[in-house]
């Protein structure tokens, strides 16, 4: 089935589209780190200046909401489809499923992926060993691969980590940094000469618990490496913004920003072991729920020469949106059979599109194939207001009062998505 669909992708993209047109993309996904600790959406922790400077030059947008939890929020970037359609597990995607990789390697890509995949399911779901070109990755620097549950210790991602390649397990030692080898490896991706232009994408293990000293703590305790304290945190997210400062040197150094679109965001919001300090006081992190400190996350798009710099939107986005992104991007044409629910954020030549979204939806069952799970919900939000399960449930994303007029202009807006999506199949029990 994903070899038919690539193959209309191939044919509707193909034509008279040289690879010098593409640019070339990098997407970074930092893990469970909610907008609110980055400092040009209002974070005074850990200090960002990379980030804030990407966001001055080029598109921050301050509405943009993930899944609350990371698998969830992994098949639904990777596909541009809302869970009901495809998501079946904790920690899997099925191979057959289509992902921007897949279609980007089709349109003539060369692709990548470095860093946490946790993709590959329990053993009961995909036994064999776990490659990444069935997703769709040429090549691959990867924490929780084939070390997964059923299948041995997962092992570190941060000090001494286990990781592999495609040549087998990554010897390290006490003394490596996983997110060090995986920022390495990708700049040694878009390093290769290629007539080709390049996906790197960059799922970051960092900032997800434990919560460890970095190696710019040289005065850390080496004790702490494998323990975990919410004290590092400010620190791990000043050390996010040292990765992808690298990147950035990297693009640089090789004349290559001015073709490369860079995309920064993260999977969800932060762990609720972090109090986070911001311009509004402190934030306690909520990972895992369906509130704005759960799914509040940072977008930023920068591409000098293209995006115009110091735009701040407030267009609604939820993670549908970017595959759709990165084929308009990429000059790629859906083909007539391919679900996809999202709308680009972003139009071919770095523009914001005339079509935006004015509502996103949110179908969540972590536990879905067991049936438990402590959080789960279908939801159908705009800026202001959630509404949940079968419209039973109306509140504010800031948790205000309403206001007159609220409720009843808010459910005539958000009660037809949720029904548009049960008529599909995105409907839970209660």
């Amino acid at each position: 089935m994903r070899s038919f669909v690539i193959a209309c992708l191939t044919v509707a993209s193909g034509a008279g589209i040289a690879f010098g047109d593409r640019p070339n993309i990098v997407l970074i996904m930092a893990d469970d780190l909610g907008a609110d600790a980055i400092g040009c959406y209002g974070g005074e922790g850990g200090e960002t200046p990379v980030l804030d400077q990407l966001a001055a030059d080029g598109i921050r947008f301050t509405q943009c909401y993930s899944q609350p939890l990371c698998t969830p929020t992994r098949v639904q970037i990777m596909t541009g489809k809302y869970n009901f359609r495809n998501y079946t597990d904790f920690g899997y995607l099925n191979p057959d499923e289509t992902t921007f990789a897949d279609v980007l390697k089709e349109a003539g890509y060369r692709t990548g992926v470095f860093g946490k995949w946790q993709l590959s399911g329990s053993g009961r779901e995909y036994p064999a060993h776990a490659d990444p070109s069935d997703w769709g990755f040429d090549e691959y620097c990867l924490w929780q691969l084939n070390f997964r549950p059923g299948h041995g210790n997962k092992g570190s991602r941060y000090w001494d980590p286990k990781l592999e390649d495609r040549a087998g397990i990554i010897e390290t030692s006490a003394d490596d940094f996983g997110p060090d080898i995986f920022v390495e490896r990708l700049c040694g991706f878009i390093s290769q000469e290629s007539a080709k232009p390049f996906f790197a994408y960059f799922p970051m293990a960092i900032t997800h618990d434990p919560f460890v000293p970095t190696p710019e703590q040289t005065s850390a305790p080496t004790a702490d490496h494998t323990s975990s304290n919410p004290k590092y945190f400010p620190d791990m997210v000043a050390y996010t913004d040292t990765m992808v400062g690298r990147i950035v040197k990297q693009l640089d150094d090789l004349g290559l920003r001015e073709n490369t679109i860079l995309i920064f965001t993260t999977d969800n919001g932060t762990s609720s072991r972090v109090v986070m300090s911001t311009v509004e006081g402190t934030v306690r992190g909520a990972k895992g729920q369906m509130n704005r400190e759960g799914m509040w996350v940072p977008l930023i798009v920068n591409w000098p020469g293209h995006v115009e710099a110091g735009q701040v939107t407030d267009r609604l986005v939820d993670f549908t949106d970017v595959l759709p992104t990165l084929m308009a991007v990429a000059k790629i044409d859906a083909a007539p059979d391919q679900t996809l629910d999202g709308l680009p954020f972003l139009a071919s030549q770095g523009d914001l599109p005339k079509i935006e979204r004015e509502w996103i939806y949110s179908w969540y069952d972590p536990k879905h194939s067991k049936n438990v799970g402590r959080y789960k919900g279908v939801m159908a939000a705009d800026r202001t207001h959630q509404l949940f399960l079968k419209g039973k449930w109306l509140r504010r994303w800031d948790g205000e009062p309403f206001a007159d007029g609220d409720r009843e202009a808010a459910r005539k807006k958000l009660q037809p998505v949720l029904d548009r999506y049960a008529a599909q199949g995105g409907v839970m029990s209660e």
